[in-house]
């Protein structure tokens, strides 16, 4: 599930924007 943290990341980095 260490995927799924660094996916969640992702999505907010991309939200952030």
């Amino acid at each position: 599930m260490e995927n799924f943290e660094k996916n969640w990341r992702k999505l907010v980095n991309l939200v952030a924007l």
